[in-house]
C-alpha cells in the first residue's frame, strides 16, 4: 500500500512502514510529518484518486517519518 502526497509543493511517494526523503521543512530530522493533501492511495488493485486531494473521510491518517535533505552548498568558486 502506498499513497502520493504533496509536501512543500512537490509529490511523493510515501509507502507505508518507510520513510520519506523531502526537501527541508523546519522541523527536525526524523520527525513526524503529518499532511492532509493526499493525492492518491493504491492498495493493490484498488486506488482512489482526489480531485485534487482525497478526503478525510474514509481513510486512515498515517504519519511520516521525514528524514531531510541537507541545505544546498554553494559552490565556492562562485560569488
Amino acid at each position: 500500500m502506498y499513497a502520493l502526497v504533496e509536501i512543500a509543493g512537490k509529490q511523493y511517494k510515501a509507502v507505508e512502514g518507510e520513510s520519506v526523503l523531502v526537501d527541508l521543512l523546519g522541523i527536525a530530522a526524523g520527525e513526524t510529518y503529518e499532511t492532509d493533501k493526499v493525492l492518491a492511495i493504491v492498495d493493490g488493485d484498488n486506488a482512489r484518486f482526489g480531485t485534487p486531494y482525497i478526503d478525510q473521510e474514509g481513510r486512515e491518517d498515517q504519519g511520516l517519518q521525514v528524514p531531510q535533505k541537507k541545505g544546498l552548498q554553494k559552490d565556492p568558486g562562485t560569488s
